[in-house]
């Protein structure tokens, strides 16, 4: 069936529960990666305290795998409430607040 409209060109495109494992995988990782070069850049930022850093990595990690779709997106909802205070010292209501 051919689409018309502004949008007919992904009409294509695979649905995010359509691909494959090696992609899925490789979006997770590609996240991941990002994520973590984001922390090692923010390091020489003078001013930037390690919880702002890790906060801006979770903020990537999560905006890559929400756009992507890498995993569920209530998944990707929960990562602050998750990560946040395992790699800073806030607790899970601050990371909620």
């Amino acid at each position: 069936m051919h689409q018309q409209g502004e949008y007919a060109e992904y009409a294509d495109e695979a649905a995010p529960s359509q691909r494959s494992a090696r992609v899925i995988w490789g979006l997770r990782a590609g996240g991941l990666v990002v994520a973590l070069l984001v922390w090692l850049l923010l390091g020489g930022s003078e001013g930037l305290s390690p919880d702002a850093r890790w906060v801006a990595a979770v903020g990537t990690l999560m905006a890559i795998w929400w756009m992507t779709e890498a995993i569920p997106l209530s998944a990707t909802s929960l990562l602050p409430i998750v990560l946040i205070p395992m790699l800073t010292e806030r607790t899970v209501g601050e990371a909620t607040a």
